[in-house]
């Protein structure tokens, strides 16, 4: 459980903090410490854990993040790699992050595209941003609230990504039961 929560914790410090300014940055790491203390909470059979943190400000972040629990068995050296889908609400705007503990998603200076399946759906393309940092193992998805739609409906959803030098993969998450009223 220790690990999960480095995990979760690193995976929302590195995806969440290099997007915003230096205030929302502090409510990043406030969260991060709160994920720390266990205040992570998991809804019925749900895969997803969920937080939310208050600035000093009074305005409220939220959280929900979800893991595939498989090693992505990337090459070396990042051969101990798992993938996680992040869903952050700032400010009262949704971003949906796609993120790995480690390895390069393959993109070029302003984004790329991926391809997504929900359920038995038919797969669709869709473009994703970087952060402004360049940061090769976290993505910003375009139409987040339209994805988040698809999420809270949806038993499971395959990303299929380029990672640099290591192919594509094909990745599941188990999305049901996401509850997300943001």
């Amino acid at each position: 459980m220790k690990k999960l929560l480095f995990l979760f914790s690193f995976i929302l410090i590195v995806s969440c903090n290099k997007k915003h300014n230096t205030t929302q940055n502090a409510n990043t790491h406030q969260a991060t410490d709160s994920l720390n203390n266990g205040s992570t909470k998991k809804l019925n059979s749900s895969k997803w854990e969920y937080s939310e943190e208050e600035d000093k400000m009074g305005s409220k972040n939220y959280y929900a993040i979800v893991k595939n629990p498989e090693n992505l068995e990337l090459e070396f050296p990042y051969n101990n790699s798992y993938a996680y889908l992040c869903i952050r609400n700032l400010d009262g705007q949704n971003s949906l992050i796609f993120s790995v503990t480690e390895g390069q998603i393959d993109h070029n200076l302003d984004g790329g595209s991926i391809k997504v399946r929900f359920d038995s759906e038919k797969p669709f393309t869709v473009n994703f941003t970087t952060s402004p940092d360049l940061s090769s193992n976290y993505i910003y998805l375009n139409n987040s609230d339209k994805l988040i739609e698809k999420l809270k409906t949806s038993k499971k959803m395959v990303i299929e990504v380029l990672f640099f030098q290591n192919g594509i993969r094909q990745i599941e998450f188990n999305t049901a039961n996401l509850v997300w009223n943001h």
